[in-house]
């Protein structure tokens, strides 16, 4: 469930910033079982850089086998239909970045809205440094826009949905410890 939600403007678009708690056990349980995974399987190569993991896609959550990872990916999507009524959830992957991994800048080019959500992140990070933030960028460079790029610190946790067309990127990471995001994509379908 949903603990606090902000919402800011980029670029005269909507970006939700999404809490909710998450059972620390159980999250622990899904990074092991991610590493796991990133041992086991090859990583496509995406817009992720370096020598980072991405999985393949997951298109329907109940076909995840670890019922940690399952239940959390469960929860995100409820959170985000608990904003948007009428979303639909699409797809889902991994990204695991180490040391000097990165996200080129891209765009969802078929889906309407994209999430991040954070499920393990170093606590060493500096929040003043741009180390693992998810940056997006104007396409405009309009002196209207609130700026060139909005920044957004990775948090365990933490959820951020934003229009799929909206170009972004993750800045290189630079500590040792990993960065596990899950990216999803969802349609929005109106009756």
């Amino acid at each position: 469930m949903i603990t606090k939600v902000n919402t800011y403007s980029a670029f005269g678009l909507r970006v939700h910033d999404i809490y909710a708690p998450i059972a620390e056990d159980s999250r622990l349980r899904a990074v092991e079982y991610v590493l796991k995974l990133e041992r086991e399987v090859a990583s496509t190569h995406n817009s992720n850089r370096g020598k980072g993991w991405h999985s393949e896609g997951i298109h329907a959550i109940d076909n995840v086998t670890n019922a940690d990872l399952r239940n959390l990916l469960s929860s995100v999507v409820a959170d985000v239909n608990q904003l948007y009524n009428g979303i639909h959830f699409q797809t889902a992957w991994i990204n695991i970045n180490h040391y000097g991994d990165w996200n080129v800048p891209h765009v969802h080019p078929h889906a309407d809205m994209a999430a991040v959500f954070y499920l393990d992140v170093p606590k060493a990070l500096d929040p003043k440094e741009s180390d693992g933030k998810l940056i997006l960028i104007s396409q405009t460079n309009s002196i209207l826009d609130d700026g060139i790029t909005a920044e957004f610190m990775p948090e365990v946790g933490r959820i951020l949905l934003f229009p799929s067309n909206i170009p972004h990127m993750v800045a290189p990471h630079y500590t040792q410890e990993n960065r596990i995001s899950i990216a999803l994509n969802f349609s929005l379908r109106f009756k």
